[in-house]
């Protein structure tokens, strides 16, 4: 039986694979449930700036590590990854072929990017191995999930990243694909839209090939 470990609350998990002595859990935590009135659902607490700011359903990008064999059989510990405490990320995404496997990098949004504002927004790419952190990130832009595209490469960040952001010095959208390997934007290959899509999250790139092989 595993030894009872400080409770807290999850969403999304971002990978989860097993190793020589255990499972490997790494997701968010929370301290409550996000989806509180209190949370993210209270649209009055979002019309507040200072309410908003010093909102304290932030997540706590961490490790999970279920010990199945060797001195800590039994236990679980918990390593959290490095990254300012007062900020905060969700909707991760890494390169899918990894999924299950060992792996260095996820990306994810980033709110409190600054550590103060709630609407200080970035796409974060983490590596997991080496426990750094790049950002892009622009002012006054507001970031979607982004999702990764792999480009055929060998290395697990060989891909671009894709996802609608709101400019808000336009009041409408742009479309930006990144470099997934060195978090820049791809010279001509972002779109500035004509009009505002509202928030996205939890949409699917899906191939071709994949498409043929589920149709068929």
């Amino acid at each position: 039986m595993f030894k009872d470990i400080d409770e807290f609350v999850h969403v999304h998990v971002i990978n989860c694979y097993e190793d020589d002595t255990g499972v490997n859990i790494d997701l968010g935590a929370y301290p409550e449930t996000p989806f509180a009135k209190s949370g993210a659902m209270d649209i009055s607490m979002f019309k507040n700036k200072e309410q908003r700011d010093s909102n304290s359903g932030r997540a706590t990008l961490q490790r999970l590590k279920l010990h199945l064999s060797g001195d800590l059989k039994g236990q679980v510990t918990v390593t959290k990854f490095a990254g300012a405490a007062s900020a905060h990320a969700d909707f991760y995404r890494m390169n899918p072929a990894y999924y299950g496997r060992s792996y260095c990098y996820f990306y994810a949004t980033e709110w409190w990017h600054d550590e103060s504002n709630y609407a200080s927004m970035a796409i974060l790419k983490h590596n997991t191995c080496d426990d750094t952190r790049t950002y892009w990130t622009k002012t006054n832009f507001y970031p979607g999930e982004a999702f990764f595209i792999a480009t055929g490469g060998n290395a697990e960040d060989d891909g671009v990243l894709v996802f609608a952001a709101i400019d808000g010095e336009r009041g409408a959208s742009n479309l930006i694909t990144l470099d997934a390997k060195t978090m820049k934007e791809i010279s001509g290959a972002g779109v500035e839209l004509p009009f505002h899509i509202p928030f996205t999250a939890h949409g699917e790139f899906i191939t071709k090939s994949s498409d043929d092989a589920m149709t068929v």
